[in-house]
């Protein structure tokens, strides 16, 4: 199951890397980069769900897979024996170094990390998939080659495009502000052209169904409830769990 994207966009997303560099540089707050926490109040909800969800604990080695600035990872530390992360953005990367401590930073594909086989008992790869522009499958095998056997692995805040009437429907129900009156978002989130990439929907039955053809164990769960620009926006995102 690749992801398709029409000619215009895969030309617009040929770099990605150079995107998120540049996206980088707007944050005020490491936080920001969180894509579902636009509540500060919110962080410690996604985090003691990914928590319950990997089911981490003090001996556990722990790969935060497009790790962004890190924030995730550095909340979730006191819970594991280590954490390696790692991004393709250099940017990314330097606002980590700020903002974190005893997290080790890599900068790589999220499809060619810097690990040996069977390296790490749990593995987060969390805001991710949507938005990197790499094929499910590359990135699931490279995860299944860093995971140990009886680890444990969250994909997360996926949305599904069987629910993204649920979005639309809610963007509806506000007048269509954001889409057109975007003017209304604070500058840093306004985007040129070159700051726009095409973020992939899935099927999260079919992305299960792929998963399991690799050997995995699935379960697709829903994820904690959330405000996002005023409204829930749990409803079309979901996490899948590999083991």
């Amino acid at each position: 199951m690749k992801t398709k994207l029409h000619p215009d966009a895969q030309e617009k997303n040929a770099d990605r890397v150079e995107y998120w560099n540049r996206w980088a540089k707007r944050y005020s707050d490491p936080f920001e980069s969180v894509h579902r926490a636009k509540n500060p109040d919110q962080i410690p909800v996604i985090v003691e769900d990914i928590r319950r969800k990997l089911a981490l604990n003090s001996e556990d080695e722990m790969l935060d897979l497009g790790c962004g600035s890190a924030q995730l990872a550095q909340a979730l530390l006191p819970h594991v024996k280590s954490v390696e992360a790692v991004d393709a953005s250099h940017e990314m990367l330097h606002i980590a170094k700020q903002h974190t401590q005893g997290i080790r930073l890599h900068q790589a594909k999220c499809t060619a990390v810097p690990f040996p086989d069977h390296h790490f008992d749990k593995v987060l790869c969390y805001g991710v998939l949507p938005y990197c522009g790499e094929s499910p499958e590359k990135v699931f095998r490279e995860i299944r080659r860093v995971a140990r056997p009886g680890g444990r692995v969250l994909v997360g805040d996926l949305p599904d495009r069987r629910y993204k009437h649920l979005f639309f429907y809610e963007i509806a129900k506000r007048g269509f502000s954001l889409l057109l009156q975007p003017w209304k978002l604070p500058e840093k989130f306004r985007m040129a052209d070159d700051m726009k990439i095409d973020i992939a929907w899935f099927d999260m039955g079919q992305l299960s169904a792929l998963a399991e053809k690799m050997g995995w164990n699935t379960q697709i769960l829903k994820q904690p409830e959330n405000q996002q620009y005023g409204w829930k926006s749990y409803t079309h995102r979901f996490d899948l769990i590999l083991y």
